[in-house]
């Protein structure tokens, strides 16, 4: 194991030794919004990961189910989704199945999903899921976006937000999941990335602890700090491969209210400022003399033709 492997994991277990014996003694619930009871006390050992559950990712295939035995293939077939941001899911209770390029996993609490940009996975959640909690994780430029969603027989509800923030380690993270894809060893790979979430998901539980029985509101901090970080990934891909959906995804907000959010704080529509960030590299690149295709590409057009469409508009 390398000194950071061992430095996470003495710190994931003082977490462990500290948080264990405050959490016994907790009876109350996360506050539902369909009376589903999620007593703390039962969230911060899946949370902790005590006793570890299974990792799926492309770097670990688990054993799938046979398309046969996919409870809602149909359903799949019209809701998938691949986006450039990272991110994972710990499932924390209920039934379910999750999908991973074409495959199909069964979930039971302590299951961590690992996603890599661009990888096919699920978009939203089938009827099966009522009466079922997930943790997501969406890697945003320095921090890690944290959103605990419940799902009933209406839709879900957002029951806890929490934004970890260090930019050293989430520059880790991505290198990690770079080196993975030029071919690092899987075994290594995965144990850093799974390093790295149990990190997240230790602090998360604290947080947990540390409010208690608050009811979840709309902290204008968090807000803040999670728009920041949306427009510190723009600044960096000026919108390359983005779109208003997956935005608000990794924010972890319906696509309305994001978009009224991205206003207040960034002060202008997300398309004009996905515009004012590529026409300002769009300058720079042709400076250094690059070709039109070349630039074009580096902006995220499809063609050369669209690039000049856009300048003409």
């Amino acid at each position: 194991m390398s000194f950071t492997g061992k430095a996470l994991t003495g710190v994931f277990i003082l977490l462990i030794e500290t948080l264990m014996p405050a959490v016994r003694p907790l009876v109350f619930r996360v506050v539902s919004a369909y009376g589903i009871a999620m007593q703390i006390s039962e969230l911060i050992p899946v949370l902790l990961r005590e006793p570890p559950g299974p990792v799926v990712s492309t770097l670990n295939p688990a054993e799938s189910l046979l398309p046969g035995d996919d409870p809602v293939a149909v359903w799949r077939r019209s809701h998938h989704d691949r986006h450039p941001h990272r991110e994972a899911m710990l499932f924390l209770g209920g039934g379910g199945t999750q999908s991973l390029e074409g495959h199909v996993y069964r979930c039971r609490p302590g299951t961590l999903f690992l996603f890599d940009s661009h990888e096919r996975h699920d978009q939203g959640y089938p009827p099966e899921y009522a009466g079922s909690a997930h943790l997501w994780m969406f890697v945003l430029e320095d921090s890690v976006n944290c959103v605990l969603d419940e799902m009933g027989e209406g839709g879900y509800a957002v029951l806890r937000r929490f934004l970890f923030r260090s930019p050293e380690l989430v520059a880790r993270l991505h290198r990690g999941w770079d080196e993975a894809r030029a071919g690092f060893p899987p075994a290594v790979a995965l144990g850093r990335l799974t390093a790295f979430f149990t990190l997240v998901l230790a602090e998360f539980a604290a947080e947990l602890v540390r409010r208690e029985e608050e009811v979840e509101t709309e902290s204008a901090s968090h807000q803040k700090e999670v728009i920041q970080s949306i427009l510190a990934r723009l600044d960096r891909t000026c919108g390359k491969g983005a779109d208003i959906p997956s935005l608000a995804r990794q924010a972890g907000y319906s696509t309305s209210h994001f978009l009224r959010l991205f206003q207040r704080h960034a002060g202008c529509r997300v398309r004009e400022y996905i515009d004012a960030r590529r026409q300002l590299r769009y300058e720079a690149l042709r400076r250094e003399g690059l070709p039109v295709k070349v630039i074009a590409e580096e902006l995220g057009f499809s063609s050369s033709a669209a690039l000049a469409h856009w300048r003409k508009r």
